[in-house]
Protein backbone atom coordinates (compact mmCIF):
# COMPACT_ATOMS: atom_id res chain seq x y z
CA UNK A 1 0.00 0.00 0.00
CA UNK A 2 1.64 3.28 -1.09
CA UNK A 3 0.31 6.78 -0.62
CA UNK A 4 2.26 10.04 -0.78
CA UNK A 5 5.74 8.45 -0.66
CA UNK A 6 4.90 6.13 2.18
CA UNK A 7 4.74 2.35 2.55
CA UNK A 8 3.04 -0.10 4.87
CA UNK A 9 3.54 -3.83 4.72
CA UNK A 10 2.96 -6.85 6.91
CA UNK A 11 5.09 -9.97 6.56
CA UNK A 12 5.09 -13.29 8.35
CA UNK A 13 8.31 -13.76 10.31
CA UNK A 14 10.28 -16.97 10.60
CA UNK A 15 9.07 -17.32 14.21
CA UNK A 16 5.76 -19.19 14.38
CA UNK A 17 2.80 -16.82 14.69
CA UNK A 18 4.98 -13.73 14.49
CA UNK A 19 4.62 -10.90 11.99
CA UNK A 20 6.56 -7.75 11.13
CA UNK A 21 4.87 -4.53 10.08
CA UNK A 22 7.06 -2.06 8.19
CA UNK A 23 6.21 1.64 8.20
CA UNK A 24 8.43 3.74 5.95
CA UNK A 25 8.45 7.07 4.17
CA UNK A 26 6.19 10.03 4.87
CA UNK A 27 4.63 9.22 8.26
CA UNK A 28 3.05 12.62 8.74
CA UNK A 29 -0.52 13.76 9.22
CA UNK A 30 -0.99 13.52 5.44
CA UNK A 31 -1.00 9.74 5.77
CA UNK A 32 -2.36 9.32 9.29
CA UNK A 33 -5.76 7.96 8.23
CA UNK A 34 -4.13 5.27 6.06
CA UNK A 35 -1.66 4.37 8.83
CA UNK A 36 -4.46 4.09 11.39
CA UNK A 37 -6.63 1.94 9.13
CA UNK A 38 -3.76 -0.35 8.25
CA UNK A 39 -2.67 -0.94 11.84
CA UNK A 40 -6.18 -1.34 13.25
CA UNK A 41 -7.66 -3.43 10.41
CA UNK A 42 -4.72 -5.36 8.94
CA UNK A 43 -2.35 -5.82 11.89
CA UNK A 44 -4.47 -6.18 15.02
CA UNK A 45 -5.33 -9.87 15.31
CA UNK A 46 -1.91 -11.52 14.95
CA UNK A 47 -0.53 -12.93 18.22
CA UNK A 48 2.92 -11.36 17.95
CA UNK A 49 3.72 -8.21 15.98
CA UNK A 50 6.90 -6.20 15.63
CA UNK A 51 6.34 -2.75 14.12
CA UNK A 52 9.49 -1.45 12.46
CA UNK A 53 9.46 2.28 11.72
CA UNK A 54 12.36 3.23 9.46
CA UNK A 55 13.50 5.23 6.45
CA UNK A 56 11.36 8.18 7.43
CA UNK A 57 12.31 11.83 7.62
CA UNK A 58 8.71 12.85 8.26
CA UNK A 59 7.14 11.45 11.40
CA UNK A 60 4.91 13.61 13.52
CA UNK A 61 2.68 13.52 16.56
CA UNK A 62 -0.25 12.05 14.64
CA UNK A 63 1.73 8.90 13.83
CA UNK A 64 3.06 8.66 17.39
CA UNK A 65 -0.51 8.93 18.73
CA UNK A 66 -1.62 6.20 16.30
CA UNK A 67 1.20 3.92 17.48
CA UNK A 68 0.25 4.55 21.12
CA UNK A 69 -3.42 3.82 20.40
CA UNK A 70 -2.41 0.69 18.49
CA UNK A 71 -0.33 -0.53 21.44
CA UNK A 72 -3.25 0.06 23.81
CA UNK A 73 -5.65 -1.84 21.52
CA UNK A 74 -3.27 -4.79 21.23
CA UNK A 75 -2.69 -4.79 25.00
CA UNK A 76 -6.44 -4.88 25.56
CA UNK A 77 -6.59 -7.93 23.26
CA UNK A 78 -3.67 -9.54 25.12
CA UNK A 79 -1.43 -9.50 22.04
CA UNK A 80 2.37 -9.27 22.16
CA UNK A 81 3.70 -6.11 20.48
CA UNK A 82 7.14 -4.65 19.89
CA UNK A 83 7.92 -1.24 18.39
CA UNK A 84 11.34 -0.65 16.84
CA UNK A 85 12.26 2.85 15.68
CA UNK A 86 15.16 3.00 13.24
CA UNK A 87 15.14 6.74 12.60
CA UNK A 88 17.57 9.61 12.30
CA UNK A 89 19.22 10.38 15.65
CA UNK A 90 17.66 13.88 15.66
CA UNK A 91 14.16 12.40 15.34
CA UNK A 92 14.91 9.89 18.10
CA UNK A 93 16.18 12.72 20.32
CA UNK A 94 13.02 14.74 19.66
CA UNK A 95 10.80 11.74 20.46
CA UNK A 96 12.83 11.09 23.59
CA UNK A 97 12.59 14.69 24.82
CA UNK A 98 8.85 14.76 24.18
CA UNK A 99 8.35 11.67 26.35
CA UNK A 100 6.99 9.67 23.42
CA UNK A 101 9.71 7.02 23.55
CA UNK A 102 9.16 6.41 27.25
CA UNK A 103 5.40 6.06 26.74
CA UNK A 104 5.80 3.70 23.79
CA UNK A 105 8.31 1.64 25.78
CA UNK A 106 6.01 1.46 28.81
CA UNK A 107 3.12 0.16 26.69
CA UNK A 108 5.00 -2.68 25.00
CA UNK A 109 4.06 -6.19 26.16
CA UNK A 110 1.67 -5.26 28.98
CA UNK A 111 -0.23 -8.55 28.74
Amino acid sequence: MSVNNFNLSINKSSTKGSYTVNLTGNLSVDNSVAIHKFLHYEALTQDVITVLVNDSDDIDLSTIQIIIGYLKARNKSKKETYIKLDLDKNLIELLNKSGSLALISSLQNKN
